[in-house]
Order: structure tokens, then sequence, then C-alpha cells
């Protein structure tokens, strides 16, 4: 099992490596940009608007905004959804509108959060090596669509990916070696 972990905050192009069985093991971030906007891929977020040149309208507020172009989030929107939907968990003596305000809240942050770049999406691969020589591919044993740097939560996600894809590679590697050994065999 990989020793080191992805840190708290972690950038595409870092990696972790161990070494099982005589095999270097890599874990690597990668860059995944054609995840697209949150907001279009998950339940559970407000609603957003497109790039638009207008004020804002009652219940709204600026998600982000690029040269006179404005992002909005509908929050009052994101309240009632929350409330129909039941987002989160109630706080001890917190109402179901407390709670929903609260949600819509904290989807409002994460969003503008990842409107400024301060989180993205990624993808990790792990790659296996004998003596430098690739066994594995770099992108067969991957994941995408996994949220880096995402608010409050440590990258702890990226490291149990990297724990699970390493079990699958190996095997599959061990399986690549003992192929390579019988092709090599057969040239002689």
């Amino acid at each position: 099992m990989f020793k080191k972990q992805f840190a708290k905050y972690a950038c595409p192009g870092d990696s972790i490596e161990c070494e099982i069985d005589g095999l270097r093991v890599v874990a690597t971030i990668h860059e995944d940009s054609d995840h697209g906007n949150p907001w279009d891929n998950s339940d559970c977020h407000g609603p957003v608007t497109k790039w638009i040149r207008r004020g804002k309208n009652a219940g709204e507020r600026v998600l982000s905004e690029d040269r006179g172009a404005f992002r909005y989030y509908d929050f009052a929107g994101a309240v009632k959804t929350a409330k129909a939907e039941g987002w989160g968990i109630a706080k001890e003596g917190e109402s179901n509108a407390q709670r929903a305000a609260r949600m819509a809240e904290h989807d409002f942050e994460v969003l503008r959060a990842w409107c400024n770049d301060e989180w993205n999406y990624c993808g990790i691969s792990v790659q296996v090596f004998h003596d430098d020589i690739e066994l594995t591919g770099e992108y067969d044993h991957a994941l995408w669509g996994i949220e880096l740097n995402y608010p409050e939560s440590g990258n702890e996600y990226l490291n149990e990916v990297a724990g699970e894809y390493l079990v699958e590679a190996v095997a599959a590697a061990k399986i690549r070696a003992v192929e390579l050994k019988e092709s090599l065999a057969n040239i002689s």
C-alpha cells in the first residue's frame, strides 16, 4: 500500500509511489478538464444561470463575474429545493427551514470556490513498472471526475482511489510480466 499520501492541497502532476513484490507503483493526479460545471453534472446544487449581462433578480446572489458578465446563484430557489429534497442532516434544534438555508449557503460557497478555481475535478491513475519498463498503461487503471481540493475535504478520497486501483494495477502488471517473459522465451 501507499505509505505516503496525497497532500491536503494537491495539484495535477502530484504523485505518490510504493513498491510491491519488486514492482514500482505510481499513483498520479491528472487534470480533468472535460468534467464541466458541478451544477450541470451532479445533484444537490441550486440553480445557476449561464453567463449573462443583467442585474441580479430578487433571491439571487452573484456567483461569479467576468468582464461585465455574471453567473447568478438562485439562493431562494436553492433553499426551496433543499427543503423539498431534504439536503443534509438537521443539527440539534434546527428547523427544516434553517437546515435548508444552511445547506443552500454551503452549496453557494462550494460553487463560488469552484468558480474561483479553488477546487476542480481530476483523475487518479495507477501505473506499474519493473526496472522502468511499463507493465500497465498510464490510464489503464484510472478514475475521473474526482473532486480535487474540495472545500473542507483534505483530499482523503484521492488516497482511497489510489489504494483501490493499486491492487487491480499490480494484478494486471503481474499478468503482463508473465506474458512478456513467455514472448521473450519464444524469441530464442
